[in-house]
């Protein structure tokens, strides 16, 4: 009895200390944040870069709130809810647990994430994935023995003496000899459109889409941004813009051949026809003088 009335004069000290502390007005509730549970992640691996869906319980709905880790290294979120998170696997992840914090509060996937060697794209070429191929061979664009610059779908599309050929993952980008043009694929629909230049016209214009002008346009590449041609008649490498369709001269200029190492305009070529890059420098066969040239 003794026990009881001693408890409940503390309740009653208790009170009046919330009372004293203010009125109603003043009270500040304590909110709990829930534990975050981490149920699932897919994929279960790939190369830094590569989107990461995070599925669990008791996530915070803003976005800023979700502290998320690869084996220790923070990743960026780009979107979340309660039950998801989307990520990107951060540069530097090393193979182990992702991790979700939430306040105070973290959650550990149930296995472990495995982070691959990351993929480059160099010269229209997807480094680092080895191809599987079937060798069933199909024709995407063009009619057999029908030349023309129509653009359009698939058989639809014309070209004349198509020769370079380059892709961004996306893409398809081609050098249309004969119609001194660049042409672009989407890959997904076959749809053709013309990129650069004006079918049929040839000259050494640097503008935009079909107020540029190309000569024989033989090899492309392409870092992913910008396409680099190969202007075989004019002597020179032209950069194209992929966004803009915007065309300048990057080396050499139209009509003067030589041989001459020098820095852009001042570099003379003779024939240019295959190009490509190791990601850091452009590399030219230029063929009538027999030689391989390097662009930095």
């Amino acid at each position: 009895m003794k026990s009881g009335l001693k408890l409940l004069g503390i309740l009653f000290a208790m009170t009046g200390l919330l009372t004293a502390c203010g009125s109603d007005d003043d009270f500040v509730p304590i909110i709990i944040t829930p534990t975050p549970t981490i149920t699932a992640v897919a994929p279960s691996s790939g190369p830094p870069g590569t989107t990461v869906t995070i599925t669990g319980t008791n996530f915070s709905t803003t976005s800023a709130n979700n502290v998320v880790k690869f084996n220790g290294t923070t990743a960026a979120v780009t979107s979340s809810t309660a039950t998801q998170i989307v990520t990107t696997v951060p540069v530097g992840a090393t193979t182990g647990f992702i991790t979700v914090t939430r306040g105070i509060k973290t959650a550990t996937s149930p296995d472990i994430f495995t982070v691959t060697a990351a993929t480059t794209l160099m010269g229209g070429s997807i480094q680092g994935i080895e191809l599987s191929l079937t060798t069933a061979v199909t024709t995407m664009a063009g009619t057999v023995g029908i030349p023309g610059a129509a653009d359009g779908t698939g058989l639809l599309a014309s070209f004349s003496r198509p020769v370079g050929i380059t892709t961004d993952g996306t893409n398809l980008y081609v050098a249309d000899f004969d119609n001194h043009t660049i042409r672009k694929i989407v890959i997904a629909t076959g749809v053709v459109t013309t990129l650069a230049g004006t079918a049929g016209i040839s000259g050494t214009t640097d503008a935009t889409g079909a107020d540029a002008r190309f000569n024989g346009p033989l090899g492309i590449t392409t870092d992913g941004t910008n396409l680099f041609v190969s202007d075989f008649n004019n002597r020179t490498i032209r950069k194209i813009v992929i966004a803009t369709g915007a065309v300048t001269t990057l080396a050499g200029t139209a009509g003067i051949t030589g041989t001459t190492d020098a820095t852009g305009a001042d570099a003379r070529f003779n024939g240019p026809h295959g190009i490509t890059t190791d990601g850091t420098n452009l590399y030219v066969t230029d063929t009538d003088n027999n030689t391989i040239r390097k662009i930095q």
